[in-house]
């Protein structure tokens, strides 16, 4: 999987770029269109929405905003989840940062620089040694971390070759099926076999404890 790797929608890439490009043009304007920032832009002059300084004065200058989260050394954070509090207050620029954040998020991750250009395929790092409980990971760039629900039209990108297509498989309990497999204990291999839903039965069992 890592030698072969996956192939890419040369075109479609480019066209998420282009638009995502448009987006961010659309909401720096929108960032800079906002009564506060010209305000902030009239005291101290150019607006960087990327410098925490600068966003931290704002909102505490500004929108008279107080923040109490602070980083490792001491300092107020502006991160996602000041932010999304923010957000949820109503505080007008704290969406816009946020969705300035991801789409930078989603064109630097995985739409810059992660075909190859030799072959213009995608190759991922697995490994099984880097995760707690032992699952697979990915890495260089993490395929399973391409977006699922929001922004989820960038799994387009990744195509199969003509004739094929890509099925998704779950393993259905499977760590129930190799305690059925490892103990051969007769009823909970019938059980297994008859579909039971063990997972199911232990949330229930959980439930009522």
């Amino acid at each position: 999987m890592e030698k072969k790797g996956v192939l890419v929608n040369d075109s479609l890439v480019d066209k998420f770029k282009k638009e995502i490009d448009i987006e961010i043009i659309k909401s720096k304007k929108a960032i800079y269109d906002l009564p506060e920032v010209k305000a902030y832009k009239e005291v101290n002059g150019e607006f960087n929405y990327n410098s925490p300084i600068q966003l931290i004065k704002l909102l505490t200058d500004f929108y008279k905003v107080e923040l109490h989260k602070q980083t490792t050394k001491g300092s107020l954070c502006v991160d996602s989840e000041v932010l999304n509090e923010l957000r949820e207050q109503k505080v007008g620029i704290a969406e816009k940062i946020l969705r300035m954040r991801e789409l930078a998020k989603l064109k630097a991750t995985y739409l810059d620089n992660i075909v190859s250009e030799t072959d213009g395929r995608l190759r991922t790092e697995f490994s099984c040694i880097f995760t707690a409980t032992g699952r697979l990971s990915s890495s260089h760039p993490n395929m399973q971390n391409f977006p699922k629900r929001d922004n989820a039209y960038i799994r387009q990108t990744i195509v199969a070759k003509a004739g094929h297509k890509f099925v998704s498989i779950d393993y259905g309990q499977i760590e129930a099926r190799v305690l059925a497999m490892a103990s051969h204990d007769k009823r909970f291999c019938e059980a297994i076999w008859n579909s039971y839903d063990v997972h199911r039965e232990w949330a229930i069992n959980a439930f009522r404890a």
